[in-house]
């Protein structure tokens, strides 16, 4: 989600980034994210913590009806949600 609504954040990349102490920018940020996963054993995938890929329709569905989806910077299409799944369940961070 992060590559997703990256475009849409703006400023706020280097804010967070200030505040947690990270290099400026979106890849700063991320490598930031992806440190902390591989620092506290968090799996790469969501295969790898057990989501099964025979439910990506409703994961995504339900990921569109979720009333916080009406504040993501970029808005999220039932299409979208589906290709965010299919990334997540194979550890890929480029959209």
């Amino acid at each position: 989600m992060l590559v997703v609504r990256s475009k849409g954040l703006g400023w706020k990349i280097d804010w967070m980034c200030t505040a947690l102490g990270l290099d400026s920018g979106f890849e700063g940020l991320m490598d930031g994210m992806l440190r902390l996963r591989a620092d506290i054993g968090a799996p790469h995938t969501r295969a790898e913590l057990g989501v099964d890929i025979a439910q990506a329709e409703l994961i995504a569905g339900r990921g569109v009806a979720d009333p916080s989806t009406a504040t993501n910077p970029v808005p999220l299409t039932a299409e979208a949600a589906r290709r965010i799944f299919d990334a997540a369940m194979r550890g890929e961070t480029e959209w």
